[in-house]
């Protein structure tokens, strides 16, 4: 008989609670007017169309949509964001030497503060 004791896990995301799997489905009979109303508010404040039934049927507060413009900030912190990342790891690994300490400190702060601007900007 096998010892399975040291097997490894699966990879990916663990299973959920049984009672908060979805298994059911309702439907629900709409207008196309009414139906593409609906889809444009789900696609407004970003989520999923089954999402924002569910959230707003139960009551439940939906994201507030984010203007464009705070969308295109958002993107471009990510980039300053992943540019910073590269920089730090080169730190770490000693391929930059050039830097000061005191420049490599900044470098490491603004590193940890862009997550948090993007999450301003998105509104959350």
């Amino acid at each position: 008989m096998k010892n399975h004791d040291n097997r490894k896990s699966k990879p990916g995301r663990p299973n959920a609670a049984a009672a908060k799997v979805r298994k059911n489905i309702l439907p629900v009979r709409l207008s196309d007017e009414d139906l593409l109303a609906l889809h444009e508010k789900s696609q407004r404040v970003g989520v999923s169309f089954s999402t924002f039934l569910r959230e707003a049927g139960l009551g439940r507060e939906l994201p507030r949509p984010v203007p464009k413009l705070n969308l295109d900030t958002y993107m471009e912190l990510s980039r300053i964001g992943r540019n910073l990342n590269q920089l730090v790891k080169s730190i770490h690994e000693g391929k930059v030497q050039f830097l000061r300490n005191e420049d490599a400190e900044t470098v490491h702060e603004l590193a940890g503060i862009i997550p948090l601007i993007r999450k301003e900007v998105r509104g959350k």
